[in-house]
């Protein structure tokens, strides 16, 4: 290539006396760029959707003075467009790992008017929406399991506390039938949750997990997602029937809407991230 398609070579090896200056137009390019991008190559169909959020992410972020901040594989590196759509690594040399050389970036729109950032590797990634990032995903999911997992918790020890005390139940049909299933949710949640640790470990190269190599059958966990989301159905109109009663103390009800709340957040979490196939997920969510 070298002897038959010769190139300047003379930025290869730049450093930011080069005279390359980023301009007011580059600023403005550049700030649209900035943003969470997730690896193309990647399972959409299952919950190994989930792994985008961990398998190379790249952060883009734009400094004050203009130059792109990439973070990747932990390593933040500094760019500057030589061209429009098109950046430079600044730095003379990178950690080297499996994910190729990124010593050049380029910015195009896909069919869809989405952002994909293709460096020079193996990879190419496509901008996530503000609902799909690490961060906001990640939030959204650890406060509902907290607080569902809370509420199993204090409604566990309220119950112990009622026996030991042997307090008569004073609780209203309808409330034993709330707290019922949201107990039944909050334990199957939990046993999913242990499948999920139990079984999520991934290859150390691409990220895959280890069922993408051998794998793994285990129906009992497979179908816990299936069971929440109809679980959920029930815990919804319970929750609208209490409110629609008024039955007991209006803290009981903010609380119990607040835990309903956060299971349709979950299973929502779970459509969005293939937790359950789109057939079924369709189905829960016409009937709501």
């Amino acid at each position: 290539m070298d002897r038959y398609f010769p190139a300047d070579e003379s930025w290869k090896h730049g450093s930011d006396a080069d005279g390359l200056t980023v301009s007011t137009e580059s600023i403005e390019r550049s700030k649209a760029l900035a943003g969470e991008y997730h690896a193309n190559r990647k399972s959409l169909t299952t919950a190994e959707k989930f792994l985008s959020l961990i398998m190379g992410v790249i952060q883009v972020n734009i400094d004050n003075e203009g130059y792109l901040l990439v973070t990747h594989v932990g390593e933040t590196n500094r760019f500057v467009e030589i061209e429009p759509g098109i950046y430079r690594n600044l730095r003379e040399t990178r950690t080297q790992d499996y994910y190729g050389a990124f010593r050049t970036l380029v910015f195009q729109t896909d069919p869809f008017g989405h952002i994909m950032l293709i460096p020079d590797g193996p990879m190419t990634y496509s901008k996530a929406p503000w609902y799909a990032t690490s961060l906001f995903t990640i939030a959204t999911l650890l406060v509902s399991i907290a607080f569902i997992m809370g509420t199993f918790l204090f409604w566990c020890i309220r119950l112990a506390i009622r026996l030991v005390k042997r307090r008569e139940k004073t609780s209203i049909k309808a409330w034993q039938i709330s707290k019922g299933l949201a107990l039944v949710f909050s334990l199957m949640l939990l046993l999913l949750l242990l499948g999920f640790i139990a079984n999520g470990e991934t290859d150390p190269v691409y990220q895959l997990p280890n069922d993408a190599y051998i794998p793994i059958e285990t129906p009992f966990l497979d179908a816990l997602p299936y069971a929440l989301a109809l679980l959920s159905i029930p815990i919804l109109m319970m929750a609208l029937f209490l409110w629609w009663k008024k039955s007991g103390g209006i803290t009981a009800r903010l609380h119990y809407a607040l835990y309903t709340c956060s299971v349709l957040t979950l299973i929502v979490l779970f459509y969005y991230w293939n937790v359950f196939t789109l057939t079924f997920g369709l189905t829960v969510y016409v009937f709501f």
